[in-house]
């Protein structure tokens, strides 16, 4: 076990580069859209589909991270996807008016870039969790770093020429190649997680193999969960600013009110959690930010003309979120057995299929029934995640003293 010192200084070097990596990302986010419609004159849709290949691939292929990672290391790993990434992005600069397929195959780098990242990175902060004897606070930690670079992001936009994507794009490359420099300067600390072989004794491969499916089904349940919570949560930033000219005649003003709202308040009750003494236990926290979730899209159906209710259904909204979120990858780091941490986060990312499937399944339901339905809609998604998440727990619990190494290695190859 590490002294607390040591831990501490841990957790500080991964959230600095966690935030620089967010704040790369969010530097772009809000001006790809534009550039690729306004300056490739790419249609709408196509636009679309080109922001959701990344996201597909990675939650299809995200399992062979850790496959990857064994084989290369996490320092060459990281640094690969840090630099496909930066040239990536670079790709988009080239040419003045590039065919389609050239910007699906950026699209694809991107989603490649994005397996041999997350779940490597993910799973490095589990095993740094893993030490510690407060995960749920490194979680949080790991989340409020996303928080960090979406606030911080678009006012870096502003002030790097008041959205020119060019210059943002630029930017963006810069920040990824900065950050592989701090991973090579921090080689001995990310090889020191390296990806190793677990040795099974005689007794321990002899598991029963019907306690390993159940296990595995928990993890499947987990990310089953995962996913339905993505779609909605997903709604808010993609189709929530649609569904606002129904309720006002300033959507784009009202939804950024509520957007700064929304991450000001991420912050300070992440922050606050992260400082309290009294947390919820494993389960509790995945679950409150469920409840919280329901509350908050109950709130925005009977917000209609009613800006007030729209504020107080963000703030609740908010409340779902620091909980929820961190509390999926809180109960994936649970499940997964040490040297197994990147490989189970890698298949977790399935789950992230849902920001592509959110937006597109909500999309409808709000121009085929309207605002109140669109949100009512959400609430059955909520339950029978934490429905899932709920069997999944208590047969997490009732073999919790089974072999999960072998299990881990059951899941990872049985697909």
């Amino acid at each position: 076990m590490k002294s607390k010192k040591s831990l501490n200084y841990n957790v500080v070097r991964l959230a600095a580069i966690g935030t620089l990596f967010a704040l790369s990302q969010y530097i772009t986010l809000p001006v790809m859209a534009l550039y690729l419609n306004q300056f490739f004159h790419i249609s709408i849709p196509m636009v679309g589909i080109l922001l959701g290949i990344p996201m597909i691939i990675s939650s299809i292929f995200g399992r062979f991270a850790s496959v990857v990672a064994r084989r290369l290391g996490n320092v060459n790993t990281l640094s690969a996807a840090l630099i496909l990434y930066a040239f990536d992005y670079l790709g988009y600069t080239l040419f003045k008016h590039p065919d389609i397929i050239y910007l699906i195959s950026l699209s694809i780098v991107a989603g490649l870039s994005r397996i041999l990242w997350q779940p490597v990175f993910k799973g490095i902060y589990a095993q740094v969790a893993t030490e510690s004897s407060n995960a749920d606070t490194i979680f949080r930690i790991n989340y409020l770093t996303i928080v960090a670079g979406a606030s911080v992001g678009p006012v870096l936009v502003i002030l790097l020429g008041g959205f020119q994507p060019v210059i943002c794009i630029y930017s963006t490359s810069f920040l990824y190649i900065f950050i592989s420099i701090l991973v090579l300067f921090n080689r001995n600390f990310f090889k020191s997680f390296e990806l190793g072989t677990n040795i099974l004794n005689s007794d321990e491969t002899k598991s029963d193999v019907q306690n390993k499916r159940e296990l595995s089904i928990t993890l499947y349940l987990y990310i089953f969960g995962g996913f339905l919570i993505y779609c909605v949560f997903s709604e808010f930033e993609s189709v929530f600013p649609l569904a606002l000219k129904f309720v006002t005649y300033r959507p784009a003003s009202l939804f950024s009110e509520l957007l700064i709202l929304n991450s000001i308040c991420g912050f300070v009750f992440q922050s606050l959690m992260i400082f309290s003494k009294r947390k919820p236990r494993d389960s509790q926290g995945l679950f409150i930010g469920n409840l919280a979730f329901c509350i908050a899209f109950l709130t925005f159906a009977i917000s209609l003309w009613i800006h007030v209710i729209l504020v107080v259904g963000t703030i609740i909204f908010t409340i779902g979120e620091i909980f929820a979120l961190p509390g999926s990858d809180i109960a994936i780091n649970q499940l997964a057995p040490n040297g197994q941490k990147a490989a189970f986060f890698g298949l977790a990312e399935f789950r992230i299929l849902g920001f592509t499937v959110g937006p597109a399944l909500f999309g409808y339901l709000l121009y085929q029934f309207g605002y109140v339905e669109m949100f009512l809609f959400s609430i059955p998604f909520i339950v029978l995640a934490s429905l899932s998440y709920w069997y999944g727990y208590r047969i997490l619990k009732r073999y919790l003293h089974t072999d999960r190494t072998d299990l881990s290695q059951s899941i990872i190859t049985e697909r």
